[in-house]
């Protein structure tokens, strides 16, 4: 048991996923049942003109799971702005959905965007960044 957690906790580093609250980066074990905590991978950033498409894999593991995907845009060590750019639902029944957001108006600096997923048996976050020339 406790070499399965050990390899699943490496997986989640080197995956550069993130399971658990987005405070903790903690691993999110959940054996016994057919339902868990729902999982955000697979951020991925398209920026074409003054654009970014933002978007990620849910995972709801069995259960209906709310999402959304936030971003802040800091300049000077000040966050200027904060804003949900999408939410919605993906259904229990499955696999997984591909969720986006647009991201517009766009000029040069560091973004950083993050998705977190909710279900009754938990939440879960993933975070990344992006930078305009």
């Amino acid at each position: 048991m406790l070499a399965r957690w050990l390899f699943s906790s490496v997986a989640v580093i080197v995956a550069g996923t993130t399971f658990g609250a987005p405070s903790t980066g903690a691993s999110v074990l959940h054996q016994g049942t057919t339902t868990g905590p729902p999982r955000v991978t697979d951020l991925s950033v398209k920026i074409m003109g003054h654009t970014a498409n933002l978007s990620a894999i849910v995972e709801p593991d069995g259960l209906p799971t709310e999402w959304h995907i936030e971003y802040e845009a800091c300049r000077f060590s000040e966050c200027i702005v904060h804003q949900v750019l999408g939410e919605g639902t993906v259904g229990g029944r499955m696999a997984h959905k591909r969720v986006h957001a647009k991201l517009t108006h766009i000029t040069p600096g560091p973004y950083e965007w993050w998705v977190r997923a909710s279900n009754s048996d938990g939440e879960a976050a993933a975070t990344s960044t992006f930078t305009v020339p």
